[in-house]
């Protein structure tokens, strides 16, 4: 098989979906046999360079914590977190994130820019796959096409550290984070969300 010459990306946990281009290999991010067999079809294709790589695999739990089956959240920081190396979902979302930033600061050094992509609303089908949840709170989403033109865009132009994309979620997340107290961010996320709904069961 000659090898590919122009520049490729290998996105991990894309829909089965056929572009012009695009070719699909199996992986799963959370076999340690999968993850190889996927390297050695990659290398052969590519004579050996990736150019991109897009951490994109995720499942989707969407539960209070105090309600959260462990074997569930073991499963989904299999794919989330440690999936990453070889996101209960903010949780493990979160620690990706920050995991993110320590390989950004560790291989800027060898030139290797890493992009922590913080994807706010989108209208996918990870709701559809999770283990929990509906969406029946996402409102705003934007479309995938646009959040990837979006992030192609970002990588292409030498960004690096956090980008915020994702319907109007993420732009208001990107600068309440940076800009408001903590709590204030809180509410501004949550208000519309039904969390400050919750009460304690009326006692008998």
């Amino acid at each position: 098989m000659t090898a590919i010459t122009k520049p490729t990306v290998l996105i991990t946990g894309c829909s089965e979906e056929s572009h012009d281009d695009v070719e699909i290999l199996p992986l799963d991010v959370t076999s340690a046999s999968s993850i190889t067999s996927c390297v050695d079809a990659v290398e052969k294709r590519t004579g050996g360079r990736l150019d991109v790589l897009v951490n994109n695999a995720g499942a989707m739990f969407s539960m209070p914590l105090l309600d959260t089956d462990i074997d569930q959240s073991k499963k989904l920081f299999e794919v989330n977190v440690w999936g990453v190396l070889a996101r209960v979902y903010n949780t493990s979302k979160a620690a990706t994130r920050w995991l993110s930033e320590t390989l950004r600061i560790g291989m800027k050094g060898l030139g290797v820019r890493v992009v922590t992509a913080m994807i706010g609303e989108v209208n996918t089908k990870i709701y559809a796959n999770g283990l929990a949840g509906t969406g029946v709170m996402q409102r705003e989403a934007e479309e995938p096409d646009v959040t990837a033109e979006n992030l192609v865009r970002d990588v292409l132009s030498g960004r690096d550290g956090h980008v915020w994309h994702g319907g109007v979620v993420a732009g208001r997340a990107k600068y309440f984070h940076w800009t408001l107290p903590e709590r204030f961010f809180e509410w501004m996320l949550l208000a519309t969300r039904g969390v400050y709904q919750i009460k304690p069961p009326q006692q008998p």
